[in-house]
């Protein structure tokens, strides 16, 4: 389930969440700088319904909404072993291109799935072969069936997926930033990350609009002054 902090209210949330979250239940927040008060809200709530199983993915760590995780750790006496953020490295200022957190956020959820899909394709292996090993002890009793959860993709699909996202995704991240997964710059190449040259240059054209109206602030200032 999917629920948007920022598009309800804390009384709202209190009164939506409760219901929908159980002992298997576990919740990811999302947000870019981990700093923003609807999502914060939404923490301190979701540590209080979901008790540790409260995961934060964010353009970095050490944030408040982590802090809030950490404090709950520390509530219920449990040892926080700073193991609860996916840090997609987007940054926390909010003034970072949204493009780059963005597709940095869905990059770290995309390798999350397919670890996802990993893990439950591995552990439907593990209770086909347990089941087929103790075939003969299960099949005396009710209702014997191996404790399987239903998946539609093979190793070979999650295999294909992940080669698409290491030669799709990774190569676009690198574009859009201009630095690839090394941390070596591509702008030195004019051939090379051209939507990161782009999205440069209508940050300069936004910052003109931006500083034009105190430019000028500025110019009557000293003529006025001056005169």
């Amino acid at each position: 389930k999917v629920i948007s902090a920022c598009s309800e209210s804390t009384e709202n949330l209190r009164g939506i969440v409760p219901h929908k979250i159980s002992s298997l239940t576990s919740v990811i927040l999302v947000s870019q700088s981990g700093q923003t008060f609807p999502t914060l809200h939404a923490t301190r709530l979701m540590t209080q319904l979901a008790g540790l199983k409260v995961w934060i993915l964010s353009g970095c760590v050490n944030s408040r909404m982590e802090n809030e995780v950490r404090e709950s750790f520390r509530i219920r006496g449990q040892l926080y072993l700073e193991d609860r953020v996916f840090n997609n490295y987007s940054g926390h200022r909010p003034a970072e291109p949204t493009s780059v957190a963005i597709a940095s956020t869905f990059h770290t959820f995309t390798w999350l799935l397919l670890h996802i899909l990993r893990a439950v394709n591995a552990r439907n292996e593990v209770e086909m072969a347990t089941f087929r090993l103790h075939r003969g002890n299960l099949l005396k009793m009710d209702n014997a069936e191996p404790s399987l959860v239903p998946t539609l993709y093979s190793v070979h699909c999650i295999n294909d997926m992940q080669s698409i996202v290491a030669n799709s995704c990774v190569a676009t991240l690198c574009d859009i930033v201009g630095y690839d997964e090394l941390g070596t710059s591509l702008t030195k190449e004019k051939s090379l990350a051209l939507t990161n040259r782009e999205l440069v240059q209508q940050g300069k054209l936004w910052a003109a609009h931006v500083n034009e109206p105190w430019t000028i602030t500025v110019a009557v200032g000293c003529y006025i002054f001056v005169s």
